[in-house]
């Protein structure tokens, strides 16, 4: 601090206790709280004493400033709670976010445990009514599905699965649209929603519901690869009719799923076997004290709580909740058939006979609830697949030994069920395209040679057609890891492609270059991506790149509309009786938008 002219200007240090000024030249220790100056000028001291106030005042005003200006910084930052501000939309926005994607209900925000939290997190922040929740949601909706199409506009391939539901609580049916494409270096899928129909679900009302959602996405009939739907005449008949035969595709999960249906009820034997389980298991639910008995003789055995194993029932309408059953009776066969025996009105135990027939059995139908856990739990299975899936399964279960007549009967009814219904697998375009184009696969498990060779050309044909230009800018993939599996499912696959004998009998001087190219490479392995490879390769096949992105992201199962509707359900409760079906359907659209979608 310097005060008066440059020459009779004072400074002052402290250290301590102690101030030194500095006045000119001369140098002025003094002691706080002590008027004794080591100084003979009078003068001096007074000097000395008046700036030790003056600064002692300023430091005062300088303290009682910074103070206001942490109480202003206090109140700019309430504001940012407020209407308008900053971390009053961010909060809103999130908000909005945890109600779509994790299916609350749009009064989440008025609910008292909710304030409550709210007042201890986040005291000035008043989250918006149920109301204004809704109109937000709406909002959002709008911006978002307007983005999306606007995207669709420019995409050259898509495909979609649809399928019909009928919601329980207000027995009104709806229409689900879901769709898929490559875009953005990523395999790409968008719940458009489940859409509400008014009319008698005929195939002519269902092709004109499913052309109006198209138009209403801006999904032109060209870009349209495939539709996957169920085996349901009515909306098979709909894509047909409306669109195309060539870009219907039956759900293979649907499908497969009719194999074991059928040949156990073929089985006669079988059916009775399985009607004496499901009394035993009724048996066990429905009594209290001897689902007691069956826990205490668990705890006897060294079962803690948690691992505990009750019996499972079955559902009609899905044949491996029926593997299921029998799966956890034959686990529990021992501790079952000691409570049975002291019971005087239960049902009668199983012979050791009879539980080795349910064991040959269990082995047999092991391949196919291995096929269908994967069709189920992965988020997408390409259609690619599908050829090498059925050939592996047919050999896994032609490889069984059963021992009884019963497992016999049931291996052979079940080899007639696989071939009744994919015989002629190989001739569908769609998926004998993509299984080539598949690097895991290409026509290592095609049975017949005539159906290898016509695609290859087929695929040609539609290379040498195609507009080099039209290749689209991709960046690289990031790795993904993919886990080994060593599962009896894919046995035949792991035999054949470990030889790698390459079989040029279908690669004729015809076909285009770059095609004959890939098809003389080695197949890469089960586990690897076939994108990544792609990404990896592109450079070397410019042609071949945009058209196997094409086929490769085809689903092979309706199983995503079957998602949307679970979705639907957990969304549409008894709680929330007051949503319309448009706001379910929106719901379900922002329920499948990506954080950084939605603005994170």
């Amino acid at each position: 601090m310097k005060e008066g002219s440059e020459e009779n200007s004072i400074c002052r240090v402290s250290f301590g206790n102690l101030n030194v000024f500095f006045l000119g030249h001369s140098v002025i220790p003094v002691m706080r709280g002590t008027k004794t100056v080591t100084s003979n000028s009078q003068g001096i001291k007074r000097k000395a004493d008046c700036e030790e106030a003056t600064a002692t005042k300023k430091v005062s005003q300088v303290e009682r400033c910074e103070k206001n200006t942490s109480i202003n910084e206090a109140f700019a930052e309430i504001k940012t709670y407020q209407e308008g501000g900053i971390k009053q939309a961010a909060l809103t926005n999130a908000l909005l976010f945890m109600i779509a994607t994790d299916d609350l209900p749009l009064s989440t925000s008025e609910k008292a445990g909710f304030k409550k939290f709210l007042q201890i997190a986040m005291p000035h922040y008043k989250p918006p009514s149920r109301k204004t929740v809704t109109t937000l949601l709406d909002s959002k909706y709008d911006t978002l599905s307007l983005k999306v199409k606007s995207d669709l506009v420019n995409l050259k391939s898509v495909s979609l699965t649809t399928d019909c539901w009928k919601e329980n609580n207000t027995c009104r049916s709806y229409m689900g649209l879901t769709m898929h494409f490559w875009k953005d270096s990523s395999l790409q899928d968008i719940r458009l929603g489940c859409f509400p129909l008014d009319e008698s679900h005929t195939s002519e009302y269902l092709g004109d519901e499913l052309l109006k959602l198209c138009d209403n996405w801006n999904i032109s009939k060209a870009s349209i690869i495939a539709i996957v739907t169920d085996n349901a005449a009515n909306i098979s008949k709909a894509v047909k009719d409306k669109f195309s035969k060539s870009v219907h595709l039956p759900c293979f999960a649907h499908t497969l799923q009719l194999v074991p249906e059928r040949a156990m009820t073929s089985t006669t034997d079988l059916m009775n076997l399985i009607k004496s389980v499901k009394r035993i298991v009724t048996f066990f639910k429905q009594s209290t004290n001897v689902a007691d008995e069956l826990r205490c003789l668990q705890v006897e055995s060294g079962k803690t709580e948690g691992t505990i194993l009750k019996v499972k029932q079955e559902e009609k309408t899905r044949w491996n909740t029926t593997y299921y059953m029998v799966e956890r009776f034959l686990f529990l066969a021992p501790i079952i058939s000691s409570v049975l025996f002291q019971m005087r009105d239960g049902p009668q135990m199983l012979q050791p006979c009879q539980i080795g027939m349910l064991t040959d059995v269990m082995q047999l139908l092991k391949p196919i609830e291995q096929a269908t856990t994967k069709m189920c739990s992965e988020k997408t299975v390409l259609s690619s697949e599908i050829i090498p899936l059925i050939k592996c399964l047919s050999a896994s279960i032609n490889r069984k030994t059963p021992t009884t007549i019963v497992g016999i009967d049931l291996q052979l009814n079940l080899q007639n069920e696989l071939k009744r219904r994919f015989e002629h697998i190989e001739n569908v375009s769609l998926i004998a395209k993509a299984c080539i184009l598949d690097p895991r696969f290409k026509k290592l498990h095609f049975v017949s040679a005539l159906s290898a060779v016509q695609t290859i050309s087929s695929l040609s044909q539609e290379m040498f057609s195609s507009d080099n230009s039209a290749l689209e800018d991709v960046v690289h993939l990031h790795p993904t890891n993919h886990p080994d599996s060593n599962d009896e499912l894919w046995c035949l696959h792991e035999e054949r492609s470990s030889s790698n004998l390459i079989d040029e009998s279908e690669i004729t001087d015809g076909i285009h270059n770059e095609l004959k190219s890939y098809l003389r490479r080695k197949l890469i392995r089960r586990t690897s991506c076939p994108m990544q490879f792609w990404q990896r390769v592109k450079e070397d096949y410019p042609i071949v790149y945009p058209i196997a992105m094409k086929y490769l992201s085809v689903p092979a199962t309706s199983v995503p509309c079957e998602r949307l509707f679970s979705k639907a359900s957990m969304i549409d409760t008894p709680r929330k009786n007051r949503l319309t079906a448009e706001h379910l359907s929106r719901l379900i659209f922002l329920s499948g938008v990506s954080a950084e979608n939605w603005g994170f």
